[in-house]
């Protein structure tokens, strides 16, 4: 399984949009992820939910997340993201993320 590259747009450091990616497996996870939070018949599989999880990961580890008087609730976040392991973590996760104003997907 292919890794997100640690590679962010100039000239802040802003992440990529996982719509970005050409290959189609990133947003195809993406959306399927999305589809299963509305719809629990509809599937997301274990390598899915990884790929996810690991562009939220890229996403959250982003240069211009590097913000002063909220590095301690990012590194929460950073820390946290390393050890999901379902979509309803994630899910979680992202809403933490939302309340610092940021929303990776």
């Amino acid at each position: 399984m292919s890794r997100m590259p640690r590679i962010y747009r100039p000239p802040w450091g802003g992440p990529l949009r996982w719509q970005d990616d050409v290959t189609g497996v990133l947003p195809t996870a993406v959306r399927d992820y999305i589809h299963h939070q509305a719809d629990r018949r509809h599937p997301v599989f274990p390598q899915q939910v990884e790929l996810v999880r690991d562009y939220c990961e890229y996403y959250i580890n982003a240069p211009c997340w590097r913000i002063d008087g909220a590095e301690e609730s990012f590194a929460t976040l950073r820390q946290q993201i390393k050890t999901l392991k379902t979509a309803d973590e994630i899910s979680k996760w992202i809403w933490e993320c939302l309340k610092h104003g940021i929303d990776p997907l």
